[in-house]
């Protein structure tokens, strides 16, 4: 039988068992909500069991965002890819980047997977050892989509 009781007994198992309590709130509100239609509408049950006070009631915390030069250093980053050229040979993948002063570079030693290859050029690029390209065009979006969101 469903009593208040009860409904605390599920709840309770609700959070010994992990579930979060913005999760719980929202598994009581909608059990409460179905109650209550069992209730009005139907007339299935004299009363909604669902009575603990604030139960239904999230508490989630704000997530954080992003403050405006975190924003432009996130939309500089977007885009750029640095300039380098990976080649299978039999021996691995080999990597040539160009530098920032538009000498072409071949890393000493091949890599053994076209991933290391494509991490340590980014690394490169990263660290200002490598030249890069940018598509201001993604940059745009990042900045369009994060005023866009202002509140």
């Amino acid at each position: 039988m469903l009593s208040t009781s009860a409904v605390r007994e599920w709840r309770a198992g609700l959070i010994i068992a992990g579930v979060s309590e913005s999760m719980a709130a929202k598994a009581y509100g909608l059990f409460r909500a179905i109650l209550m239609t069992a209730v009005e509408e139907d007339g299935i049950l004299p009363r909604n069991p669902c009575r603990i006070k604030g139960a239904g009631t999230e508490n989630a915390p704000e997530r954080p965002v992003l403050d405006v030069t975190q924003v432009i250093a996130l939309a500089d980053l977007v885009g750029r890819r640095p300039v380098g050229d990976i080649r299978k040979k039999d021996d691995g993948y080999h990597l040539r980047c160009r530098e920032e002063d538009g000498l072409v570079r071949a890393f000493p030693r091949p890599f053994s997977t076209r991933e290391q290859a494509e991490r340590t050029l980014f690394h490169l690029m990263n660290d200002g050892r490598a030249d890069h390209t940018r598509d201001d065009r993604y940059r745009a979006l990042v900045l369009v989509a994060a005023f866009a969101s202002l509140r």
